[in-house]
């Protein structure tokens, strides 16, 4: 078993070897390699000065033994090792002597360091415990020739008592004292043996060990505000650019980057580094690396859109939406705004199935050179009945009931809150925006408040033609004169209803699907319309006789 020793109190050294790099490791497990041996003699455990496998003190690898050797004084020496970004360095050591009463004061072990060539200094000196022959061996921690017992004594293949006692048979590892750095690169050590030329005298080493700390890294990396390609309503790129001070790094850094292209793909000097082409909506990373120091700063994405500009405030502005009534329940329920917040709301009372076609419409709009317009609108609903069709047309005939509408959506109550449609795929010089409220009241009425309606665009701004004077008569489900139709059947499933009236007039019928198409136009003069193209559904049906008008659900199974 090897145990291990330390100069230092233990808190201290720990406290320094947190975080240390392994910079250098030397086993002798391969010959002549990251040492200088200045002689070699001998290939076992006696008479040597080599690399040798003599499986003792409980090590069965290879480790280089010093005993009654003729070759000293000689030396080993470790040159080269880089220590370049770092602040400080460690030596630590596996050492075990031959027997723990053979060292003379003539027999002396000493290691020694350089760092860029220059003087050598002392690291780890073994000598004998102060009698001039046969004494145990251990660290000198002072360097006054004389080893010191206690915590720097080595252990021996023989244990015993003479000068400092001896307790343990096994290899044990000794470190030195942290060294400090100051900007070095190169660090040589030289291992130098005197003595051991005598029988049982005799030191054996294995696991040769330089730890460092890395210096604090003295280069600093900041980011720049990041500029856009482009402006567009679409996914545009962007560049972004970082400033790079070197400080006192001596080795260059490798450039990475999470997104785009760097400018460089390494840097040792200060200056910029631009990142190209990372697409709008991305962040960007970059990451700079040498043996020091690792640099990382992130640019969060622009927003690359043009602003928006509000064309038409239809909550607050001077233009607001004009209200039309298709047909209105015995409760006389239509759309209604006060304070920019439109609100309709069909509830009728308890048992009331009455149909509800009511609009709010805003137009003519020329969106000639118009592109990106948006409805923007926040939608609040109670009771979950009835959707809302946002619809559009570019050929209105005055009354939403008589105009034929396309569907852009439905928003139900799953969309509540902030709405935005997109018209950017609308053209024309006359175009009319038309949102829909209808309901049979079958399965109840919704509660609509729509807010903060406005008209956005990213670029021009359509103009808004003069209103159109409503060419809708008033329209209720009761007939507000004293004449009166009897509609049968209805539902219907036989292809047609008839159409009773105390008049004798031709009646005009026009019935419209729930956007507000019409599908029939006649004039029936035998009191049967013929109803049999129709699929099945609840349609709308408005009956004209001389000056009255009146409209009515129609049902078809």
């Amino acid at each position: 078993m090897k145990n291990i020793y330390f100069l230092l109190l233990p808190l201290l050294m720990s406290a320094y070897s947190f975080g240390q790099t392994v910079i250098y490791t030397q086993d002798f497990e391969t010959l002549d390699t990251g040492y200088t041996a200045s002689s070699t003699e001998g290939s076992g455990g006696t008479d040597v000065f080599n690399r040798v496998n003599p499986n003792i003190g409980g090590n069965s690898s290879y480790i280089w033994a010093v005993e009654d050797t003729n070759v000293t004084p000689a030396t080993i020496t470790l040159n080269q090792i880089d220590v370049t970004g770092y602040s400080d360095f460690t030596f630590s050591i596996d050492m075990l002597t031959r027997h723990y009463n053979d060292w003379d004061d003539s027999d002396t072990f000493s290691i020694t360091y350089s760092l860029d060539g220059g003087s050598t200094q002392n690291l780890l000196w073994v000598r004998n415990a102060g009698g001039t022959f046969n004494q145990a061996a251990s660290l000198d921690t002072d360097f006054d020739g004389i080893g010191d017992c206690g915590s720097g004594i080595l252990p021996a293949l023989t244990t015993g008592t003479s000068g400092c006692t001896v307790t343990e048979n096994t290899f044990a590892t000794f470190s030195s004292s942290t060294i400090t750095l100051s900007g070095n690169s190169t660090l040589d050590i030289v291992l130098s043996f005197n003595g051991f030329t005598s029988a049982d005298e005799g030191i054996y080493l294995d696991n040769i060990s330089v730890s460092a700390n890395s210096s604090a890294c003295s280069a600093s990396l900041s980011a720049k505000t990041p500029v856009c390609d482009n402006i567009t309503v679409g996914t545009d790129t962007y560049s972004t650019t970082f400033d790079f001070l070197n400080g006192t790094e001596t080795d260059a850094f490798t450039v990475a980057v999470s997104a785009g292209s760097a400018s460089v793909s390494t840097i040792s000097a200060d200056g910029l580094i631009t990142v190209t082409g990372i697409n709008e909506g991305t962040d960007v990373t970059i990451t700079l690396t040498n043996e020091n120091c690792t640099l990382t700063q992130t640019t969060v994405s622009p927003t690359c859109e043009p602003a928006i500009t509000s064309c038409f405030d239809i909550s607050n502005g001077a233009e607001k939406f004009e209200m039309f009534t298709v047909a209105t329940n015995s409760d006389n329920d239509v759309w209604t705004e006060s304070s920019g917040t439109y609100n309709m709301n069909g509830y009728c009372g308890g048992g009331c199935e009455e149909v509800v076609n009511t609009w709010l419409l805003f137009g003519p709009l020329d969106l000639t050179s118009v592109s990106d317009l948006a409805l923007k609108f926040n939608a609040q609903e109670n009771f979950g009945d009835t959707p809302l069709a946002i619809n559009y047309t570019t050929a209105y005939s005055g009354c939403p009931d008589t105009t034929s509408w396309s569907l852009l959506q439905t928003i139900t109550e799953s969309d509540e809150g902030d709405v935005e449609i997109d018209l950017s795929a609308l053209t024309g010089t006359a175009v009319f925006i038309g949102i829909q409220y209808y309901d049979d009241g079958v399965d109840g009425y919704s509660n609509w408040d729509l807010s903060n309606v406005e008209l956005t665009t990213y670029n021009n701004c359509p103009v808004l033609g003069a209103r159109p004077t409503s060419d809708c008569p008033t329209l209720s489900i009761v007939d507000s004169e004293q004449r009166e139709f009897s509609i049968f059947p209805n539902p219907t499933s036989t292809g047609f209803v008839n159409i009773i009236s105390a008049h004798s007039e031709a009646i005009s019928v026009n019935v419209y699907d729930m956007l507000g198409k019409q599908v029939i136009n006649e004039t029936i003069a035998n009191n049967r319309l013929n109803v049999s193209t129709l699929n099945a559904g609840v349609y709308i049906m408005k009956i004209s006789q001389g000056n009255t008008t009146t409209t009515q659900k129609i049902v078809i199974k």
